[in-house]
């Protein structure tokens, strides 16, 4: 798991832990307007739903110049009809994206 004990980790966490590992399985609270995203760059600032929608993605990049300080590139498993054919580009903290980060290292079967 990427972060500190509260499952919160950074965002300079997150970008090493891409660099170091590949791809990162996280998960991200889904909002009407997560739901409904088309394209460009996504920021929700509305209230979370009670409980929160937790939803896991795959965050697979990022781009600091995009939006007000950098997002993360997602792949979501809706399907290519959502989105830019499947993908999202997210702002940084936006719907508590990349909360329990998580990545898979591959071993010999041998070890």
């Amino acid at each position: 798991m990427v972060g500190n004990s509260s499952g919160d980790p950074t965002v300079e966490e997150l970008k090493q832990a891409l660099v170091d590992h590949g791809p990162l399985v996280a998960s991200v609270n889904v909002t009407p307007a997560f739901k409904a995203y088309k394209g460009g760059v996504f920021r929700d600032d509305s209230p979370l739903p009670d409980p929160p929608a937790g939803h896991a993605v795959v965050i697979v990049g990022w781009d600091d110049a995009k939006g007000k300080g950098g997002c993360w590139r997602i792949e979501n498993s809706w399907s290519e009809r959502w989105g830019e054919l499947g993908f999202m580009w997210i702002e940084h903290g936006s719907n508590q994206i990349g909360r329990e980060a998580y990545w898979v290292q591959a071993q010999a079967s041998q070890y």
